[in-house]
């Protein structure tokens, strides 16, 4: 089912696999083919484009071969950092690597301090930039999990996966001439993607993207982002990002100190 389009707003789709199979471009679409087919239900879940749609219900979106880190962040500075390796090998099951990473914005910092941030500071920044700053700050955290691990050489390969665009979009506008990082779009096309970012002006966020391409030189990473919307579900099919964006979700939460509050 392809978009009619014309709305100007961003176009919706929909898979579904049992007990019909299809992708839609409309829940409504969805519900009036569902009316009166008995079976069990797997779908709707909302998907980021038709060919995602499909990719889900034909195998299902699996991660490459491959180093990747998903972080997530609450408004009330819970962070979650989820490292995982796909191995090489024909059909391998993704691995989750120690530790995940379940803290807050203000346990992070005052463990590994960032210049010109001091505590106060970052209670007072957490209380204006909400999950601006706690979404960098796991970032922040996963660089230095990486750093640590042995597997981690120099030159490697890193994908970030995050569900706040402005991640990568801050990343990429505060980045040094010779910083190695590029964008994997998968299947999600938005419009503002498309716009560079101006470097950021709040001397804190400037602060922690610093602090994060210091961590990045290193051991000379790249850094491949990917975003990946947030509140998504498997219940169409396998999909590896979804899967574990809502387990750094769920950390985040548990950061927090709040139940959890990712959904299935």
């Amino acid at each position: 089912m392809r978009s009619m389009g014309g709305s100007g707003r961003r176009q919706r789709w929909y898979a579904i696999a049992e007990p019909i199979r299809g992708v839609y471009d409309s829940y409504e679409r969805c519900q009036t083919d569902l009316v009166g087919v008995r079976g069990t239900r797997r779908g709707p879940v909302e998907v980021s484009s038709e060919d995602e749609g499909w990719a889900v219900l034909n195998g299902g979106v699996r991660l490459d071969a491959g180093l990747y880190v998903f972080t997530d962040a609450t408004a009330n500075g819970g962070v979650g950092v989820v490292v995982v390796r796909m191995p090489v090998a024909e059909n391998a099951d993704p691995q989750i690597l120690e530790p995940a990473c379940s803290s807050s914005v203000v346990q992070i910092l005052d463990a590994k301090p960032i210049a010109g941030i001091d505590s106060a500071q970052a209670v007072e920044a957490l209380g204006r930039l909400r999950n601006i700053l706690a979404e960098m700050v796991a970032l922040y955290e996963a660089l230095n999990q990486l750093l640590v691990r042995e597997d981690v050489v120099a030159g490697s390969e890193i994908t970030i996966v995050h569900d706040y665009f402005g991640v990568s979009a801050w990343m990429q506008a505060g980045a040094p001439p010779d910083a190695a990082m590029r964008i994997d779009p998968g299947y999600y096309e938005a419009s503002f993607k498309k716009h560079a970012w101006a470097p950021a002006k709040d001397p804190t966020i400037s602060a922690v993207i610093a602090a994060c391409w210091e961590l990045v030189s290193r051991k000379q990473l790249l850094l491949v982002f990917r975003h990946q919307p947030g509140h998504r579900s498997e219940a169409a099919g396998i999909h590896h990002f979804v899967r574990f964006n809502k387990m750094a979700d769920e950390l985040a939460d548990q950061g927090s100190g709040r139940p959890s509050s990712a959904t299935s």
